[in-house]
């Protein structure tokens, strides 16, 4: 008993030091490439080299190769992935009944930051709640600007360094970081990246673009074009090049990832990190109609008549992000196919960060699938905007797209659409398929009915909808007028 007694007293005094100083949380860094299309992505075996940064972080963590969206429109997304939570009904600022994502992080000790690019997540509209410092500035800072230019990626870094630099040096302790940056690029506008012009020309070179399949919907929807242009052949090269500047957009945003994730390196925010990145949803770029009343399709120009941007539909161009996690507590080389949703980033980061989840998340962890585990496959996932919903059956491929009352004006029957045999959603399959669509139409009111929401529709201020304007939101596609 004497010899083990000095064995012992060192054994006692170790586990007191332990329970004095427990181990540091991973410091949790969450990016959202604002409007990035997973099949844009070098990680989903897209072509052209538009994302090395993102590719080599993907092979150096975890990539989901299947994630959804819960709304093609930025607002009814970040709420959903803010809270963890679906929303059935129109919603486009964070609830204060239930928890954000970073309030239940700063509850947890760390210090909460945010920067985002992105004008529509404004303090004004509740998007700050839980961090202790907000930016959300926009690029021209005159009080008196009549328009508002959303920061670069750069300009979001430039932004940014400062502020980690002044947090670090003024806090009396270093707690765990919890940083959320949401850029804009590649948002439309797209501009010219003259760098990458060698690798990524905007003009003749498109391995998705299928011009025969738009001159034969202009044909089937009765084009008759101008005289400089019957066909419609030169607006559809111009949709072409402004599919190109997109892919530089997308290249230039990654590059400035990498720029990013050097500068959180320097600083030692890597050495004990989680890295997750996501965006909100993904763009049109002009691969469907667009949801038009049937009188103004006829003469509409093609660069209207096909849909560019994001908001109005939930085809899978608009609604497939990338998610992509890395450090600590995450495997390298893990390729996970199984079905996730953006819902599920809230009790994901929590479960890695070892914080408590809040009671009512609607979001599953996709820990389970980092630890090579075998959870339940998700059956089912969806999405929500204003003109509609949508739900895809993992197990058959099925997407089925049902229009809202609102949406009733543009699109009068549901689609249905069969990726494994038209991933491209070009046929729609509902009128040969009356079984599927009343399963899948089920499927749909029972998610309605287990996750009810309060609508927000309607509580527009005019500065409000003044903004959505000014950066290209319009009509009541987006709640506005």
């Amino acid at each position: 008993m004497r010899l083990r007694l000095p064995v012992l007293l060192a054994c006692a005094v170790a586990l007191a030091g332990c329970a004095r100083e427990p181990a540091r949380k991973p410091d949790v860094i969450v990016i959202v490439v604002d409007t990035l299309r997973a099949d844009r992505l070098g990680l989903s075996g897209y072509e052209r080299p538009t994302s090395p940064v993102l590719d080599a972080l993907a092979r150096d963590g975890a990539a989901f190769t299947d994630c959804t969206a819960q709304s093609s429109w930025t607002r009814p997304s970040m709420v959903s992935l803010l809270h963890g939570r679906y929303f059935t009904a129109y919603r486009d600022a964070p609830d204060p009944e239930l928890a954000t994502l970073p309030e239940t992080f700063r509850a947890a000790g760390y210090r909460t930051l945010g920067v985002s690019a992105n004008l529509l997540l404004k303090t004004q509209f509740g998007f700050d709640r839980g961090f202790e410092l907000y930016d959300d500035r926009r690029a021209n800072k005159e009080p008196e600007a009549t328009m508002s230019i959303p920061r670069t990626f750069e300009q979001v870094c430039a932004d940014l360094w400062p502020l980690l630099d002044t947090a670090e040096s003024t806090s009396a302790e270093r707690r765990p970081l919890f940083l959320y940056l949401q850029p804009f690029d590649p948002h439309a506008p797209y501009f010219e990246h003259a760098e990458y012009d060698a690798e990524l020309p905007t003009r003749g070179i498109d391995p998705r673009f299928d011009p025969k399949w738009h001159a034969d919907e202009l044909a089937r929807l009765g084009f008759t074009g101008t005289p400089e242009d019957p066909t419609g052949e030169r607006a559809l090269r111009f949709c072409a090049y402004q599919r190109g500047l997109y892919d530089q957009e997308v290249r230039y945003a990654d590059a400035w990832l990498g720029k990013l994730l050097d500068g959180l390196r320097v600083r030692g925010l890597l050495d004990r990190a989680v890295v997750a990145l996501v965006s909100d949803h993904g763009e049109g770029l002009w691969d469907h109609v667009a949801w038009l009343e049937p009188a103004k399709q006829i003469g509409a120009p093609p660069q209207q008549l096909f849909y560019q941007q994001h908001g109005a539909h939930l085809y899978q161009e608009a609604i497939r992000t990338p998610f992509v996690l890395w450090g600590a507590g995450v495997p390298k080389g893990l390729r996970v196919d199984a079905a996730i949703e953006n819902v599920d980033l809230y009790p994901t980061l929590l479960e890695l960060a070892d914080v408590p989840l809040p009671a009512g998340l609607h979001g599953q962890s996709a820990v389970p699938h980092v630890r090579r585990e075998s959870p339940p496959a998700r059956e089912l996932v969806y999405s929500t905007v204003l003109l509609g919903d949508c739900v895809r059956e993992v197990a058959s491929g099925l997407v089925y797209i049902e229009p809202s009352e609102l949406g009733r004006k543009y699109r009068t029957e549901p689609e249905l659409y069969d990726l494994r045999s038209d991933p491209r959603e070009r046929v729609n399959v509902a009128s040969a398929r009356p079984a599927d669509v009343a399963r899948l139409a089920e499927a749909l009111r029972a998610w309605r009915a287990k996750y009810p929401t309060e609508s927000r529709l309607g509580e527009k201020s005019e500065a409000e909808i003044k903004l959505m304007n000014s950066l290209g939101y319009s009509g009541e596609h987006y709640g506005g007028k």
